[in-house]
């Protein structure tokens, strides 16, 4: 058995070893949490790209709007001239 001070600087020594394996394991966890959630807005970000480059190529072909067309006004029965006859 050795001294009390060779007991404590034991202790002291295997408290900052354990303190180092947590600060290690949490800088892992982090750095491993950054990388998915990063991949996961990458997935997000090409997705959204492709979508742009292949969905809005057909916008010209549109058969339900064609562009040469002139939009129809709604026409709206004058009252004046129906109270005017009776």
């Amino acid at each position: 058995m050795g001294t009390e001070k060779r007991e404590r600087q034991k202790a002291n020594k295997a408290r900052r070893e354990q303190e180092a394996v947590r600060e290690q394991t949490k800088k892992r966890t982090v750095r491993l949490s950054l990388l998915i959630g990063g991949a996961i807005i990458a997935v997000f970000v090409i997705v959204a790209v492709a979508g742009r480059f292949f969905l809005d190529s057909d916008d010209d072909n549109d058969p339900v709007a064609p562009s040469d067309t002139v939009p129809v006004a709604e026409i709206v029965p004058d009252e004046s001239s129906e109270s005017d006859e009776g």
